[in-house]
């Protein structure tokens, strides 16, 4: 923990160091304390609403700086626009009819003329 996030101090309560206890934050937003003496005591006052709003009642300073709800940015400058989204390329027409088979004369070419529709 930094000291920007430190809340206050109280006395350690196991090894009676004054101000020994630093009051911090946890992870859901309320009150925790470490002993930075010898002893290397915990407190975790969270957990249950009636201790927390004892400690705080207490310790109001202990409160803290709740965070602050995300807020939505927006955009109020009309001169920097997103730049334009690319187009698509046109579609190809339809595919290239195909050539033409050429009409073979002779009579052995009934059965292939059959097959092509000719």
């Amino acid at each position: 923990m930094s000291k920007r996030d430190e809340l206050g101090r109280i006395d350690c309560p196991t090894c009676g160091l004054a101000a020994g206890m630093r009051i911090t934050q946890d992870k859901n937003g309320e009150p925790f304390g470490f002993c930075d003496g010898g002893c290397n005591q915990q407190i975790r006052i969270g957990g249950s609403s009636y201790r927390v709003k004892q400690f705080l009642t207490r310790y109001p300073w202990a409160a803290g700086v709740q965070a602050a709800p995300a807020v939505p940015v927006t955009v109020t400058d009309t001169a920097e626009k997103a730049p334009p989204k690319p187009t698509k390329p046109p579609k190809p027409d339809a595919a290239p009819e195909p050539l033409p088979i050429p009409k073979r004369k002779g009579t052995g070419n009934a059965l292939l003329d059959l097959i092509q529709g000719i």
